[in-house]
């Protein structure tokens, strides 16, 4: 990702980094330890499920907050899209 900053890249090299990053820290979330237990296994049940409950609030209330700092600092006041990622 520090390499594309320095050089002119084509329009479909930061997708496929974003998506390369995304799919390598699934990767790393889903391994699994050579000696595991149930504590373990809770922990990781449990921070699966605040991710994805707070990465619901988030993409649920981002595009409030960016239509509210446009306000503040452009006046304009227009509601955009928001980058799922």
């Amino acid at each position: 990702m520090i390499v594309q900053k320095l050089f002119e890249e084509p329009s479909w090299v930061k997708p496929a980094l974003r998506g390369f990053i995304l799919f390598g820290m699934l990767l790393i979330s889903i391994s699994k330890d050579k000696i595991e237990d149930e504590f373990i296994e809770s922990l990781r049940s449990q921070s699966y499920r605040i991710a994805f409950i707070l990465g619901i609030l988030y993409s649920l209330l981002q595009p409030f907050i960016n239509y509210g700092v446009d306000l503040l600092f452009d006046k304009n006041g227009t509601m955009e899209s928001f980058s799922y990622f």
